[in-house]
């Protein structure tokens, strides 16, 4: 009986095939089942493209948000939240998250 790493395995190779297909519904439906396992920031940012793909622009940008990194840290997310934004025809909001200050963080 394969393990819950090997499934959890499967499913993000097969959620990856079914984005790089551009099946984003597929996607979505197989990332959120991986989240289930657990929340991992690249997964959020995978099923936040997806998303975008789908043109679902609320649900793009909640995983976006949730796959950005702690305070202090790269702002890796925000070009991604930005294009959501600007996918959903809101310049403001996507100049806004690009010229955003990063958190300063005094813990490393």
């Amino acid at each position: 009986m394969p393990g819950a790493g090997e499934s959890a395995a499967r499913l993000r190779e097969a959620a990856d095939q079914a984005f790089a297909a551009e099946r984003y519904v597929n996607a979505c439906v197989l990332y959120e089942r991986l989240l289930a396992f657990g929340t991992d920031p690249a997964l959020h940012y995978r099923c936040g493209a997806a998303y975008l793909g789908r043109e679902r622009y609320t649900e793009a940008l909640d995983h976006y948000r949730a796959a950005e990194p702690a305070p202090g840290r790269s702002p890796r997310g925000r070009p991604a939240i930005a294009r959501a934004h600007l996918a959903n025809k809101d310049p403001r909001a996507a100049q806004a998250e690009l010229t955003r200050a990063p958190a300063l963080s005094t813990a490393d």
